[in-house]
């Protein structure tokens, strides 16, 4: 259930542009006649500095100024300075007029239903100046500037001190913005869902992001709220899982380098106690390689079962000899089959996925015959912890996040999840790491979990991290990497 949003302002609440035209006269910011710098020159040492204005590193729009015209020598003519300082604040403030009505009946309206509210800008002081005259401010909670945090988007932490503020958890909140500053895929790493505001930005410059729905009028943040289609994970699990290549290439890596000699597949399906004649059923199949590792017994009935059409292609394709084995294509929140009509059911990583578990469980529990059986594995809060920490501290700003602190399906704390549902619950761990050898394995294994990722790695960059992999190994040569994994066993 969503209990919070956080709005981006910028674009978002507010718009420096009407009809087409920006609101504010640009024209007097002709740095080369004011400052004796080239326009050009002045322009690409702005941007430069562009993470130090945001994060608070420079106290005011003055001493950037100031920055710019020390490292060429040029003097620094303090009128001039001050002049184009509240000329900028000026500029910005033009932004806060002819706020959108529809802006204003939009937050109202949110209100009313008793969400809460945060502003999540990417900001210097000069650029919200205006905020706290602004009719905007009565709606807010809270408000992050991310020159007064001292973070800026897409930088998760900026989400989640947001989130904290509200006392609200991330799953249970949104996102909303144009999209600037990578700061949709920052408020997906951080748990929340992500909705883009393409009501000022026109579509021909819109710049899109696969699997995040585009909002085109504040009526539709609205309507999603109130009808409750903003299920949380949908579009990163539909674009993950929409064919096996991703899944493809993390089974490869656990393959290769792990520390246990005997295979998941095989070690998981040892652990799954299954009969003669046993009705079968798999929740989120994925490829069906669970099933193509292992001996299937011929007097099984087995249905496997996914979201993605994709995958039970890629199913089809690994075990067409089987003649034991339907697809279907099912919701595990609200499965087509009837009551008592399974003696196992089978949920390999995939409950973490569910928005709405409390209502798979229930789902389960329904067609379990009455000793029937459920198998859920899942990881715990340190499954491949290092590899997190390495890309981090490699350059902080991909966004790029340790997605198993917020599953909400875990090894640790599962077992309170699953005991309503169940008269006996025994968990058991799966033991092994990783020590991988080639870091090219470690990059590409990455960069399938997160496709905004793979997109900050050019070529140059990909060198680097690789040469930074290695300075990681242990002096056997390895890069070593913990994995906490194991299964549920659950008895109706």
């Amino acid at each position: 259930m969503i209990k919070a949003i956080l709005f981006d302002l910028y674009e978002t609440l507010i718009s420096e542009y009407k009809d087409g035209v920006r609101k504010a006269n640009r024209s007097r910011f002709n740095y080369e006649q004011r400052l004796g710098i080239p326009n050009d020159v002045y322009r690409k040492e702005w941007g430069a500095r562009r993470e130090q204005r945001m994060t608070g590193h420079y106290p005011d729009y003055p001493s950037v100024l100031i920055d710019i015209l020390n490292q060429y020598q040029l003097q620094t003519d303090k009128g001039q300075i001050e002049a184009l300082y509240k000329e900028r604040i000026e500029e910005k403030r033009a932004a806060f007029t002819d706020i959108d009505p529809e802006i204003i009946e939009m937050l109202e309206s949110l209100k009313r239903v008793g969400l809460k509210l945060a502003l999540v800008s990417n900001a210097s002081e000069e650029e919200v100046r205006a905020w706290e005259t602004s009719p905007l401010i009565a709606f807010f909670d809270t408000v992050v500037f991310s020159y007064e945090a001292g973070l800026a988007k897409p930088d998760r932490r900026i989400y989640e001190l947001a989130c904290l503020r509200l006392g609200v958890p991330a799953e249970e909140s949104l996102f909303v913005g144009d999209g600037g500053s990578n700061e949709l895929v920052g408020a997906q790493l951080a748990g929340l869902t992500a909705y883009q505001a393409g009501w000022f930005v026109p579509d021909s410059i819109l710049v899109k992001v696969e699997g995040v729905h585009v909002m085109e009028k504040p009526k539709d943040l609205l309507k999603a709220v109130t009808t409750g289609s903003t299920r949380k994970d949908k579009p990163y699990v539909q674009e993950q899982y929409k064919t096996s290549n991703n899944l493809d290439i993390r089974i490869q890596l656990h393959e290769l380098y792990s520390t246990n000699p005997k295979d998941w597949h095989h070690w998981v399906f040892k652990q799954m106690d299954f009969q003669p004649h046993d009705r079968i059923l798999e929740l989120g199949c994925g490829n069906g390689t669970l099933w193509k590792k292992n001996t299937i017994g011929p007097s099984w009935t087995i249905i496997l079962t996914d979201l993605s059409e994709g995958m039970l292609e890629s199913a089809k394709s690994n075990l067409a000899i089987h003649v034991n084995i339907q697809y279907e294509k099912q919701d595990i929140q609200a499965l087509s089959f009837e009551n008592e009509s399974f003696d196992k059911v089978v949920a390999n990583h995939m409950l973490y996925h569910v928005p709405d578990r409390e209502r798979a469980f229930q789902e389960i529990k329904r067609i379990l015959k009455p000793e029937g059986v459920l198998y859920a594995a899942t990881n715990g809060e340190k499954h491949m912890q290092e590899m997190y920490e390495w890309v981090e501290e490699f350059d902080a700003t991909i966004p790029f996040r340790n997605k198993t602190r917020l599953f909400e399906f875990r090894l640790d704390g599962g077992h309170e999840q699953l005991e309503p549902h169940f008269t006996s619950i025994d968990k058991i761990y799966y033991e092994s790491n990783l020590r991988i050898s080639n870091p090219q394995h470690l990059l590409e294994y990455i960069c399938s979990v997160e496709p905004a990722v793979a997109s900050c790695f050019t070529e140059s960059r990909k060198n680097a991290f690789i040469a930074f992999l290695e300075s990681k190994k242990d002096k056997e040569g390895y890069l070593p990497v913990t994995k906490e994994t194991g299964i549920f066993i659950c008895r109706k």
